[in-house]
């Protein structure tokens, strides 16, 4: 079954977060900038298992972007997985230490 799921870090840089998973997940994130999300990086399609990492920071109002999550400051949203455990084992262990937030089917 594919889900959506949120991660969340406490103490990493959005920069540290995506050079760490770079090497874990052997992939190459893309730069991005946009009104809504501010500065962020994504790798993947929409149709297909995608990553978005972005600081939890709205550039709209200045609150964080999850208001149930205001101590995490850096975000990762993995779309339309089938790897949800095997992600949250890769991403719990050091250096990450990124912890799952939400988990949905989608």
């Amino acid at each position: 079954m594919k889900t959506n799921n949120l991660y969340g870090s406490l103490h990493l840089t959005i920069e540290d977060a995506k050079t760490l998973l770079e090497k874990k997940l052997n992939i190459k994130f893309d730069p991005k900038d946009s009104f809504y999300h501010g500065d962020y990086y994504r790798y993947g399609k929409d149709d297909a298992e995608n990553f978005l990492l972005k600081k939890n920071f709205d550039p709209l109002d200045g609150e964080p972007v999850e208001m149930k999550f205001p101590d995490y400051s850096i975000l990762l949203y993995v779309n339309h997985t089938n790897r949800s455990l095997e992600l949250s084992n890769l991403f719990n262990k050091e250096p990450l230490n990124i912890s799952l937030l939400r988990q949905q089917n989608s």
